[in-house]
């Protein structure tokens, strides 16, 4: 016995995205490109992955993230958890602030 397929098409669910705002704390690295669109479902070592190919950042090299200058978010989080506990929303959609470097904050 066969089920019957459906005759619906399939509908795509539109993915929500997040605009993560980079600053860099010192003048180690030049931010070019200050906001960056992701998708929700992206992790964070997805968009570290991003940024080491974009600012051809050696393998050896770590970029280091830091949400409100003293958080640094794990890589397999999403930016979905970080949206809904970390995202200003004062322009009516999700925008997430990190601060960049290549040295690990101290304090």
């Amino acid at each position: 016995m066969t089920l019957p397929k459906s005759t619906k098409a399939t509908q795509k669910i539109p993915t929500k995205t997040v605009t993560l705002r980079l600053n860099s704390t010192t003048t180690e690295i030049i931010i070019r490109n200050k906001e960056y669109e992701v998708k929700e479902t992206d992790t964070v070592a997805m968009f570290l992955k991003r940024i080491h190919k974009e600012y051809n950042l050696k393998s050896d090299q770590s970029l280091f993230m830091y949400i409100d200058g003293s958080f640094s978010p794990a890589l397999d989080v999403t930016f979905e958890t970080l949206a809904q506990n970390y995202a200003v929303r004062t322009t009516g959609k999700d925008i997430i602030e990190f601060l960049c470097n290549l040295t690990p904050s101290k304090g």
